[in-house]
Formats: C-alpha cells, structure tokens, sequence
C-alpha cells in the first residue's frame, strides 16, 4: 500500500497529488513506529491499558490512512483493510487481557 501511494505521488505531476502522497506517507511512517512500539509495551512491559490506549491511536491513524488513500488510490486503499481489521482483532484481544488482568 506504501508503494502505491508512494508511486502515486511520483507518477502524478500535480503539486496536490503530491502533497497528498506525502501527507499520506508521513500518517503511515507514525502508524508505523506506533506498531512497532505497541509490541514491547504489550509483551515486554505488561502494561496492558496503555498498550490498549496506544492501539486506539494507531487504529485511529490507519482510519486516516485509509481516507487519504481512498482519494488518491483505491487499491492502496483496499491493500489496508485487512490491516485495520487485525488491529481491530488485536485491540479486542488487548481489551479482553486486561480486563483479565
């Protein structure tokens, strides 16, 4: 889905097309580095609800994501679905062990 936004922006020889692209990277490089971090702080640390608070943040950035490529490449749009879907699958799964814990 990177690629495609990423390839959207340099095939595209609009200003608007481009900003987009970048505005839409620079959304999935942060979601990125909250997926990274969501791991330690879930698995390594225990911290269980403010694993679950970050997760929220990072389902609410691919939702935002997702709208911004939606404008601008449908099938980069379709290629994060399943994505959203995990996190949603993962944020149920954090919820329920914390609520446990």
């Amino acid at each position: 889905a990177s690629y495609l936004i990423w390839k959207k922006g340099c095939d595209s020889n609009k200003l608007a097309d481009k900003n987009a692209s970048r505005t839409a990277l620079i959304i999935y490089a942060i979601q990125l580095v909250f997926n990274f971090v969501w791991t330690p702080l879930f698995f390594s640390l225990g911290w269980y609800w403010p694993a679950f608070v970050w997760l929220m943040v990072m389902w609410v950035l691919i939702i935002i994501l997702m709208v911004k490529t939606y404008k601008s490449s449908r099938p980069a749009f379709w290629l994060l679905l399943p994505y959203i879907i995990w996190c949603t699958f993962a944020a149920y799964l954090n919820c329920g062990i914390a609520i446990l814990n």
